[in-house]
């Protein structure tokens, strides 16, 4: 009976099947958006190529708290990995606000071409050892531009004085709209269309995407085009995580990780003009900036972020842009 039961056990085993890993991802976007579809397509490939070894959960919309939260969680072995915006990864390394110097790129797809560069992807490695985490991979999520309460004060000037105008906290993105006279206000993005509904902003620094699903047009209607910088991301896994994953579970999840973000770039390209039909169908004004204003802006601003400028030259010259 001893050796029946041990034969029953060998068996049972060879023949159960492989005890599946997941991986928690966690984002601050809706499911509707180009973040997490991304997200969505990197658990396709993963459970596709392991063979349903190895899944990913996505957590959508900042279930799984805000970027700060998250990155404190990755540190922390309660999440294996995110798609985090590179504002706050920025907030860790100060060199990483060189992606964005104003007018770095002039579009998305360029914007994709920079950060697949070894020099983008070098300067995000500046946050791994620190945060404890891996990039494995960089993309942009379109182009940010100037959303207005009111319609611009002489026609599509950019200058921006005295105008309450939201943003992210992110320095670099401060010091612009300063430099077009503007008082910025940093808030998240859920209470963003309530204080422009109740005029307690005049403005916001805003991408189409987020533009259009969070109707944005019916409190600010007016949107100068102004392109001033990229909204670049980074696709990243914690370094405990990591270090629990063997080469062919880490080839896989680095493949889909980098491919995505890759991608990113050429599905804004293709998204960003129907979105801004859309957005003129639904009564959005879009304004195109005046050249002189913005160009005293940007002086102005490299004026106060002169250190960044060798960081920002050697992005650009990747991309055979002169500095």
């Amino acid at each position: 009976m001893m050796v029946c039961w041990l034969a029953a056990e060998v068996v049972a085993a060879q023949t159960s099947p492989t005890p599946m890993r997941i991986l928690h991802l966690g984002l601050i976007a809706p499911p509707d958006h180009g973040m997490a579809l991304a997200a969505d397509r990197i658990a396709a490939h993963v459970r596709i190529a392991t063979n349903g070894a190895m899944a990913v959960r996505v957590h959508y919309s900042a279930t799984r708290g805000n970027e700060s939260s998250m990155l404190a969680q990755l540190g922390d072995r309660q999440l294996d990995s995110a798609i985090l915006t590179l504002g706050e990864l920025a907030r860790h390394d100060d060199s990483l606000n060189a992606f964005f110097v104003p007018f770095l790129v002039p579009d998305v797809t360029v914007g994709g071409q920079l950060m697949a560069t070894p020099a983008a992807h070098a300067l995000a490695a500046r946050v791994e050892q620190p945060l404890g985490l891996r990039v494995l991979g960089l993309g942009v999520l379109g182009m940010r531009h100037m959303v207005l309460a009111r319609p611009p004060d002489a026609g599509p000037a950019p200058r921006l004085d005295g105008l309450r105008i939201r943003t992210t906290p992110n320095p670099a993105i401060v010091s612009f709209y300063e430099s077009l006279g503007a008082q910025p206000h940093p808030l998240p993005l859920p209470v963003v269309r309530d204080a422009l509904m109740r005029g307690i902003i005049e403005g916001a620094d805003m991408d189409l995407e987020i533009l259009l699903s969070r109707d944005f047009v019916g409190v600010a209607p007016h949107a100068v085009t102004s392109a001033h910088m990229m909204f670049p991301v980074a696709a990243v896994v914690s370094e405990a995580t990591w270090s629990t994953l063997d080469e062919p579970a880490r080839a896989v999840l680095t493949k889909a990780m980098s491919n995505e973000m890759a991608a990113l770039a050429a599905y804004y390209a293709e998204r960003e003009p129907i979105w801004r039909s859309q957005l003129t169908d639904l009564g959005m004004g879009f304004y195109r900036p005046q050249a002189a204003p913005l160009n005293a802006a940007v002086q102005q601003w490299w004026s106060k972020n002169a250190h960044l400028r060798p960081v920002a030259n050697a992005l650009l010259k990747e991309i055979g842009s002169v500095p």
